[in-house]
């Protein structure tokens, strides 16, 4: 081999490893972040109990935003344990940067785990910015499926996802507006929205499936603003009779809704007591019916607003 090719094939092979010493670092610390962010509550709330509801979503289930211990699900599990002490449990499974594809195939996964009477899902605004494991591709043809397709591979790589976040190779990403509130960066064309829209419907009929095969009661969630994943959210809870906890109007009429939210947008410790307090004013009702004793309740709960078909 000549001198030339060795230095080309070293070249590689450095390019390989540091890719892949990157990306085992990105893996590592976003596994190490999440674990320490996750509030001890559960934990110490893993003994058995008459109620386990399972949240399922990105950063804003997560908790992105707020301090360690003050998520919705966070504020949630103390809601219910001011009504209900030692009786529920709130499970949070929120993953940032998730979308409906990534929730859809860890489902059964985290059904197993945590054995819900109840999922409490919010999902869909990454689904246009994060394409990992996704499947708008089965919803257009020519070489933007392909493209999609490739994109839906990549998107596994740590690498390709933080090169893509800062290089805007998605054309979706963050932007701010005079509040301080991030909105998504760009617009969908009408073809793409659509298609975008009948992939997280497609998402979420399959997460319902699975739900009803298994007997859990799914509750789906919109996002505090007017947003394409809302729409597809409330218009898919109404055609299926299913509960949906509308948090669109949540911070409609405050003077100063900086207060509310972190300096990324994302909602902050009061943002999200208000969102657990509206889930509450929503949820308990179904799940215990005036004049029902709790255990009643929970059968009677878990079964409405899920009917067969």
């Amino acid at each position: 081999m000549s001198t030339s090719r060795k230095r080309v094939l070293l070249i590689v092979l450095g390019i390989a490893a540091g890719l892949s010493a990157a990306e085992l670092a990105l893996r590592i610390s976003g596994s190490l972040y999440r674990e320490a962010r996750r509030s001890k509550v559960f934990e110490a709330s893993s003994g058995q109990r008459d109620l386990n509801i399972l949240c399922l979503g990105d950063s804003c289930t997560f908790g992105l935003g707020a301090p360690k211990g003050s998520s919705c699900p966070d504020h949630l599990q103390r809601l219910f344990d001011a009504v209900y002490p030692g009786r529920v449990r709130v499970i949070n499974q929120g993953v940032p940067g998730a979308n409906s594809s990534m929730i859809l195939r860890n489902l059964e996964k985290n059904i197993e785990r945590y054995r819900p009477q109840v999922v409490l899902l919010l999902v869909g605004l990454n689904d246009a910015s994060n394409l990992r494991q996704g499947n708008q591709y089965l919803f257009m043809h020519g070489p933007r499926a392909f493209l999609l397709k490739a994109d839906a591979v990549l998107s596994c790589s740590r690498v390709y996802k933080f090169l893509k976040h800062f290089t805007h190779l998605g054309g979706h990403g963050r932007t701010w507006d005079k509040e301080g509130r991030f909105l998504l960066r760009g617009t969908l064309s009408e073809a793409d929205a659509g298609i975008f829209r009948q992939a997280l419907a497609y998402n979420l009929q399959e997460i319902l499936r699975v739900c009803r095969e298994r007997k859990i009661l799914l509750v789906l969630q919109t996002y505090d603003q007017e947003d394409w994943p809302s729409a597809v959210a409330v218009e898919f809870a109404r055609s299926r009779n299913i509960p949906c906890i509308d948090h669109r109007g949540l911070f409609k009429g405050e003077a100063d809704k900086s207060r509310f939210f972190a300096k990324d947008g994302h909602p902050n410790a009061e943002g999200y007591l208000r969102a657990a307090r509206n889930i509450q004013k929503t949820l308990f009702p179904i799940l215990f019916p005036r004049g029902t004793r709790f255990s009643g309740a929970i059968r009677a709960g878990t079964r409405a607003g899920a009917p067969g078909g």
